[in-house]
């Protein structure tokens, strides 16, 4: 969701909480999900406070 990256295989994708299970307790829905390669996924957690796909998409853009 933030990068072209087209996986051969699914098992290359990660899912990654918006809100960190950390902040507390609560149910999650799909709408509190994002679907990242796992480049992506690690790059998001490499700051603090985790980018988001907007942020993984500026700096993606900014790597082209």
């Amino acid at each position: 969701m933030a990068c072209a990256f087209a996986p051969p295989v699914e098992s290359q994708l990660d899912v990654q909480l918006l809100d960190p299970i950390s902040e507390g307790q609560r149910r999650t829905r799909l709408k509190d999900v994002v679907v990242l390669c796992a480049n992506c996924h690690r790059l998001a957690h490499s700051v603090e406070p985790l980018l988001g796909v907007e942020g993984l998409r500026r700096v993606v853009q900014a790597e082209d």
